[in-house]
């Protein structure tokens, strides 16, 4: 049930100072009915930014008078995991019903408010949260610097299974923007917004990725969370000219390696004058250099906004070991930025024009240690966020180099198994060389794709690693290249064996029946799983002893690593029998299983009217699935659907279809429940009836011949002579 219907504009307008006050205390039951929560509260300009248990959102703007989400709290992250198409979410979201199917996180932990509000000590709230038994956890930081009309998040997605899982992550609202729940769309770069008027001046509620990547969509508020119900990227569409009850997304495809973790960020920003955040650009003058020598970088900070917005400092993060060269800054100022270890900072009251600019330019004097170095820029806008660029602007340091040689290292591995270990050695004459002045490949000699190899070492003694999974046994050749980054020409190559192992095979139940009537087939089903989760079904070889002689070869299905091996046979004579399966692959495992059963004469069980069947839910129910030809009956309904045909000539000339089709499901239940087999040929001839005139459920209408309608009657009363316990004739 939703906490908070959607209404017209009309009547969200209506409700006044009433609506006020209930959608700040149903906001606060929107989320303690899921969940704890847990608030920033600050002089603002966001006075209260709310984050659940279960990862809603509700922000309120110094002067709202009501949430800038609909409902409260009809935002927050959601997530897929693709492994199993499954989307999670916050129990509840107001009118946000099209996110469905939908399973709840599962609250873990939530810290916070910690911090001061400062931006080197910003309020945080630290939420964690579960995807189910997925193996998959989400660790949400929001942090909020008092003074800004921004929030940052940086959700992490950790994985604690051994293969990577592909998520779809969003971070999605329904905007509400105080006067009305109607607003027009925005789109700045890869950030989307809603706006209330089709002014750029206009009261803006944006998504601001700070991770690449991303897609976005603004829409019809139906309309977004049902593209997270169809577990759907965000189109990168906005219906920006249109007046709408909208809502806007942004949704980042994340691969999380297994044990490990993946992180995404954004930006969510609530300004009454439509004021979204700048951006920083930082390029470097040239993207090689050699050791201690003279670089430069550019910063550019883009408004995208219809105002202008004054910078009051423009920061900069030095690599390790890169110095600023005095007197060396032009562009948007000549004096030199204060420094503070690698932090470079030029404060001062920098305009950036509407849709303009602001650009530093600077030198520096490189490391004098070779290596790739990266660089981080950003800047202070008072209330308005100025997003870092992140790592970025690499320069590659570069060194005289040496050659080098290599050798290959034999190792083993089982098949499907992750394998990590040393692959090759190299040595450098270079007593000085490090390992990060070195990039390997691997080609792991079984078509896939190579590798980047791990350099490990010192002191010119170095070791190549790597990860690789071998999806099948065998002897494979491998070769790993080692290239110096400083120098492409100055590489070696070693070439060694890997001898991969058949992976195991684990048995797991072996199904059997206690006790078979004598005449009737038993069955034995027996579930086994392989290490290799990529072994198809025909790997596999099952043969299934069944005590009284000679063996039978089962049918083996499945897939990614979960298989089941069965088969069915009849015993001529009662007694106590010893069933064997033994499961054989291709690569050598093997697994097996062995368990008791015993074959008895059971007295047939009366036959029942199909009038009984009809009316008794529960034992027709136990009984079923049931096929009419190529019909299925698998549900009472579906059962109660051709019962409803039972009696001929109540519609129609033609419905002697539908009573015969009654009487056979009679009969076919009678038969499941243990009556006498003598009907198995009457039964068989109304099967391939139904067949000859194309039966498809009780719901269709059948025209017949008079001679298929005399067939269909006969074998009618021959069946339905059964059904009320008159014997076969």
């Amino acid at each position: 049930m939703r906490s908070f219907p959607k209404a017209s504009s009309h009547s969200r307008r209506g409700l006044g100072l009433l609506y006020t006050v209930c959608l700040l205390a149903g906001a606060a039951l929107a989320l303690s009915s899921t969940a704890s929560a847990s608030s920033i509260v600050s002089a603002g300009p966001l006075t209260s930014i709310t984050i659940s248990a279960d990862l809603n959102c509700n922000v309120f703007h110094t002067g709202d008078f009501s949430p800038e989400w609909f409902g409260g709290t009809a935002c927050g992250t959601l997530a897929v995991d693709q492994s199993t198409a499954t989307l999670y979410g916050p129990l509840s979201i107001p009118a946000g019903g099209g996110a469905s199917p939908r399973t709840a996180f599962t609250p873990i932990s939530q810290v916070g408010p910690t911090g001061t509000g400062t931006t080197l000590d910003p309020f945080k709230i630290v939420t964690v949260a579960g995807l189910g038994v997925s193996g998959l956890t989400i660790t949400q930081t929001d942090s909020y610097v008092v003074g800004q009309e921004s929030y940052r998040t940086d959700v992490q997605i950790s994985n604690s299974n051994l293969t990577s899982r592909a998520v779809q992550l969003y971070a999605a609202g329904d905007c509400y923007l105080q006067s009305s729940d109607f607003g027009f769309g925005r789109v700045d770069g890869s950030a989307i917004a809603c706006t209330a008027t089709s002014d750029p001046a206009s009261r803006i509620e944006q998504l601001f990725p700070l991770t690449s990547g991303s897609s976005y969509m603004e829409a019809r508020y139906s309309t977004m969370w049902s593209q997270i119900g169809a577990q759907a990227a965000g189109p990168n569409t906005c219906i920006c000219a249109t007046l709408e009850d909208n809502a806007i997304l942004l949704s980042w495809d994340v691969t999380v390696p297994g044990a490990g973790s993946a992180t995404v960020s954004h930006l969510t920003t609530f300004s009454p004058l439509g004021f979204a955040p700048l951006s920083t650009i930082k390029t470097a003058d040239s993207s090689t250099v050699a050791a201690g020598g003279p670089d430069g970088y550019t910063i550019t900070i883009h408004n995208p906004n219809a105002s202008p917005v004054v910078v009051n400092a423009v920061a900069d993060a030095l690599p390790a070991g890169f110095a600023y060269v005095a007197s060396s800054t032009t562009g948007a100022t000549t004096a030199d930025p204060t420094i503070s270890a690698q932090t470079l900072t030029w404060n001062g009251s920098f305009s950036v024009p509407a849709g303009g600019d602001v650009t530093l330019h600077f030198n520096v004097t490189a490391s004098s240690t070779p290596g790739t170095y990266y660089n981080n820029a950003g800047g202070d806008a008072g209330a308005v966020a100025v997003a870092a660029t992140g790592d970025t602007a690499p320069i590659t340091v570069e060194a005289g180099d040496q050659p080098i040689t290599a050798s290959g290292t034999t190792f083993s591995a089982t098949e499907a198994a992750s394998f990590s270990g040393e692959v090759a050695t190299f040595t450098d004459p270079d007593a000085a060389a490090t390992a990060s002045e070195y990039s390997a490949t691997i080609d792991w000699g079984d078509s896939s794709a190579t590798t980047a190899g791990t350099i490990g070492g010192s002191a010119g003694s170095f070791s190549v690693s790597g990860m690789h999974t071998y999806t099948e046994e065998g002897s494979y050749p491998v070769t790993v290249t080692i290239t110096d980054v400083d120098d492409a020409g100055n590489s070696a190559t070693a070439n060694s064996t890997a001898t991969v192992a058949d992976a195991a095979l684990h048995g797991g139940t072996l199904t059997v029946p206690s006790s078979t009537s004598l005449g009737n087939p038993t069955n034995v089903s027996f579930s086994f799983s392989d290490d290799n989760t990529g072994a198809p079904a025909s790997d596999f070889t099952a043969t299934i002893d069944w005590g009284d002689g000679p063996s039978s070869f089962g049918v083996i299905v499945g897939s990614g690593g979960g298989y089941a091996a069965s088969g069915s046979h009849t015993y001529a004579a009662e007694g106590p029998y010893t069933i064997t399966v033994t499961v054989v692959d291709d690569g050598g495992s093997t697994t097996g299983a062995t368990a008791a059963t015993s074959v008895v004469v059971v007295p047939p069980a009366d036959a029942l009217s199909a009038g009984y069947w009809k009316n008794h839910q529960a034992h027709t129910t136990s009984l079923l699935s049931i096929t009419l030809a190529s019909y299925t009956v698998g549900t009472f309904a579906d059962a109660t659907a051709v019962f409803a045909n039972m009696n001929c000539g109540k519609s129609s000339a033609n419905d002697a279809a539908g009573c015969l089709a009654a009487q056979l499901l009679a009969a076919k239940l009678n038969v499941q429940n243990g009556a006498g087999t003598c009907i198995a040929p009457t039964i068989a001839s109304a099967d391939a009836f139904l067949f000859s005139i194309g039966y498809t459920g009780p719901n269709a209408t059948y025209t017949l011949t008079a001679a298929q309608r005399a067939q269909a009657i006969q074998l009618k009363d021959l069946l339905d002579t059964y059904n009320n316990g008159l014997g076969c004739y």
